[in-house]
Order: C-alpha cells, then structure tokens, then sequence
C-alpha cells in the first residue's frame, strides 16, 4: 500500500472540511457517502460508517479503500472505480464484510467529483440491498420451481421485462427469444383463438383480461394455457406495466371435455327414457288423427259432388296431418344429439307448448288433464331442447305420482316476476316430505318400482338448469306438490 503522513491525511481533510454544505450532505442522507482520492485513500466518510462497519470517519481517513471493502472486492470493483473517476457514473453490486463480520451485498455507485478540491475526487454512495436480493432470488427459486408462467412487460408490449422459466416449458420456446421479440408468443397461439386473445390485451388495462386459447408449440404439440393480466400504476394513475401468469390448463380442458361427453350422453340416454315412457301416449296422439285421415279419405270419393262437405273432409285431413307432423318434428327435435347445447333467445311459452305436444298423449291415457295458464310471452336464453327436456319430465313424473289418486291433474303456470320468468309445474299431490326434499334431486335417487325409472331425471334437470343460471326448487309452502324453475329474463331491446 502507499502510505501517507498524517500531516498530509489531515490536509487534505481540512481543506475539504472547508465546505460545510458538502459535510451536511454526508451526514443528511441516510446511506454510505465517501469520497476518495484518484489513488483509493479516503478522504471522507460519514457517520453511517460507524453503524455499519464499526469504523469512525477520522480512522478510515487516508486508509486505503481495500482496507474497507476487502482486496477481493476493490479488485473487482476497480475497473468501475477508474471509469468512475474518467467521468463516467458506475452503479454496480459487491459483497462486502461489514463490522460484524456477515457479509451483505451493497449496491455502490460511484462519481467522479471535486467537491471543494482542485483536484478530481472519488465519490461512492453505498445502499445495502443484502433483503432485496434475498428476496429476488427465493423468488427466482419459487418461479423457476413452479410450472406457471410469471412475465412482466411495459404497457406497450414492446418490451420484455421478465418471463420465468416455465415459459420454456409450456411453450417449448427459449425465454431469449422471447426478450428479443416480446411478441413472438403470439405466434404460436392457434390461428383460431389468435385474433380473439389479441382483441382481448386492452382489457390488461382494467385487470379484467383471462383467456384461455391454444398454442401450438415448436414440436408441434397442441396445449391449452390459462392467461391472466393485471395493470401496475404509477404514482399518477398511468398503467406503466402489465404483470400476468399464464398457466397449462390442458389436462382439466381435456377433463371437462370427458365430462361433458359423459353429461351428453346421460341427458341423450334420459331422454331417450323419457320417449320411452311418452310412447305409447304418442302412438295415441298419432292414430287419432290417423284414423281421422283414412276416415276422410273414405268419404271423399261419396262427397265428390257435395263441395262443401268435400271441402270439409280435405280440411279435416290437413288438421290431422298438421298434428302429426307437430309431434314428429317435435320428437325429433328433442331426440337430437347436441355435444354443446345451443343457446338462443326463445320465448319462453313456446318451451311450454312444445313440451306438451309430447306429453298430452300420455296424461289423457292416465286420465290426468292438464291446464296451462302462459301470462308472459318474455324471452330467455338457452337451448330449447334441454329446457323442453327439463319440462317433460317434470310433466310425466307429476302424471306418473297422481294416476292413481281419486283426484287428478296439472297446472302448468307462467308468468313474470320482477327480472326474472317462472314456470310452475304443480299437481293434485299432497307434497313432498321435507326428509325427501333435497333426496329427490340426489342421482339415481327414485321412488318408482324397479324398471319405471333411472333416478336421474330430477338430477339431470337441476344440473341442466343449472347451466342455464336457473334454478329448480320445490315449493315447500304449497298446498299441493310444486316444482318452480326461475329463468333471467331478457332485456326486450
């Protein structure tokens, strides 16, 4: 080391001492000031340096800066030292042993300054950041452990700020590659659901974007990814960034397709049941006015001259080919198979009138008539099958429960209540028992003989119902057994 007599240290010291303001903002600001001369002596320090490394400002005074920060460290540190003094301002990070002997990471920059003096001077502020970056690399731990993607960018998205290394792994491209094109995972996001995701980045803004899309990745594999945003503000409200997490949701997509794969087929397989329990009710409703039309026909030919009585008969035939081919389109609209439903605006009282066409032929064999009172024509959204579906079993299990009682029938009620539309399905029934009430809705619960019934209709009903966002409950505070489904309405505009 070069060494110094302590007439020279003190100098130095003094002349610099002469400028009060510079001594004030050493000892104002809550961090680690020093300054030092083009050869590394101090010429002065603060008294944070007391607190830290257990050195006063007049013992560091003329030491050598190795002696502080250690020789490893002033070696590594040097190159930015030397530019710092050429002029250029150096921020960079050391490790350093402080008075207790731990070491933490201060993060130093440095300055080359005159402060007073004539000649160039060495200027270092040091800030411990030993926490930070702690915290960064337990965080860096966390997100490298974790297969969620976590990315930062500006708001502009012309800037990667950073993407963790499960982006690797989902997208099976180099995060690199993603730095230097910070759009490039666009490319790889399926051309189907491209234009809709893009059309979706202005709601990062709003912290209201949550797609979920395709890619597919450079080997060729299709994945499903989950993607979230969420805007980080500055202090006058500016968006300045967007922070997200993407996450592969392939495996529960694949999941919720078998699902509803199994879901259509028990609603296909109940209504099949369903048709089976109409059918002989059908096959009534169907000779009824097939015995009409060969009637007709019969007398067509001795009504030949008598116009009016022939025009009579031809209309008696178009009524009843008219009501056949109402339930035969009726059938097979409902045995339609559908692996998403259809949604639409109905009109809810065609749901109801639909339904009956497959269900009158059964009740009238049971001798249970039904009444209908439709005070609303409002519309709802869904799949009208599924609905109707929903309605007919509700009809035959009120059919099915009363044939046998003294007295007989259904109501069906609809109407409007407030935003939403409610239809009432109630038979001469005394009730449901409360013990019962939430057992019925329960799969493969049924209280009919062996051979009558799965015990999924009720089930299927509510779960239909459900998807709708409405609901199926039972009346308990009716006199007679009453089923109420409530649908939202929609808006007439």
């Amino acid at each position: 080391m070069e060494g110094r007599s302590d007439l020279q240290k003190f100098e130095k010291y003094e002349r610099l001492s002469e400028k009060g303001d510079v001594r004030n903002l050493f000892e104002v600001v809550p961090a680690l000031i020093s300054q030092w001369d083009v050869n590394f002596f101090n010429l002065a320090a603060n008294n944070f340096f007391t607190t830290v490394f257990g050195k006063r400002p007049e013992d560091l005074l003329g030491t050598h800066i190795s002696e502080l920060i250690g020789a490893a460290a002033f070696e590594k540190a040097r190159s930015h030292l030397l530019r710092a003094i050429a002029g250029t301002t150096q921020t960079f990070e050391a490790e350093i042993a402080i008075g207790d002997g731990s070491q933490r990471i201060f993060q130093i920059t440095a300055g080359g300054q005159t402060l007073g003096s004539p000649e160039m001077t060495l200027c270092l502020l040091l800030v411990d950041v030993t926490e930070q970056r702690d915290m960064a690399f337990r965080l860096e731990q966390m997100t490298n452990a974790v297969e969620e993607v976590f990315w930062m960018t500006d708001f502009a998205k012309s800037k990667m700020i950073y993407i963790s290394p499960g982006y690797e792994k989902i997208w099976g491209r180099s995060c690199e590659s993603l730095y230097e094109s910070p759009l490039s995972f666009v490319e790889a996001i399926h051309p189907e659901d491209r234009d809709r995701v893009l059309s979706a980045f202005s709601k990062q803004a709003e912290g209201a974007y949550n797609e979920t899309y395709r890619i597919i990745r450079a080997d060729g594999a299709t994945r499903w990814v989950r993607d979230r945003a969420y805007p980080v503000k500055a202090a006058d409200g500016q968006v300045t960034k967007v922070v997200g997490v993407a996450r592969d949701v392939t495996d529960l997509v694949e999941q919720q397709a078998a699902l509803d794969f199994e879901r259509a087929k028990s609603v296909q397989n109940a209504k099949l049941a369903s048709i089976g329990e109409l059918s002989a009710g059908i096959a009534h409703e169907i000779n009824n006015p097939l015995a009409i039309i060969l009637g007709s026909v019969l007398l067509l030919e001795k009504h030949r001259d008598n116009p009016e009585k022939y025009a009579a008969k031809i209309e008696a035939i178009n009524r009843s080919i008219g009501r056949i081919t109402k339930i035969v389109n009726g059938l097979r609209r409902f045995s339609r198979v559908n692996e998403q439903p259809i949604y639409k605006p109905v009109v809810c009282a065609d749901i109801v009138r639909e339904s009956l066409v497959l269900t009158e032929g059964k009740a009238k064999r049971q001798r249970v008539p039904i009444t209908v009172d439709l005070r609303s024509e409002g519309k709802i959204s869904c799949d009208q099958v599924e609905i109707e579906q929903v309605l007919i079993n509700l009809i035959n299990n009120a059919v099915d429960v009363i044939k046998d009682l003294a007295v007989r029938w259904v109501k069906i009620d609809l109407f409007e209540q407030g935003a939403e539309i409610v239809i009432q399905v109630r038979d001469s029934g005394q009730g449901v028992a409360p013990s019962m009430q939430q057992k019925i809705f329960q799969p493969f619960f049924t209280t009919k003989a062996v051979g009558e019934g799965t015990g999924l209709g009720l089930s299927i009903c509510r779960g239909i119902l459900e998807e709708h966002n409405a609901s199926l409950e039972i009346k308990q505070e009716d006199a007679n057994t009453c089923f109420e489904i409530r649908f939202a309405k929609l808006s007439e505009s």
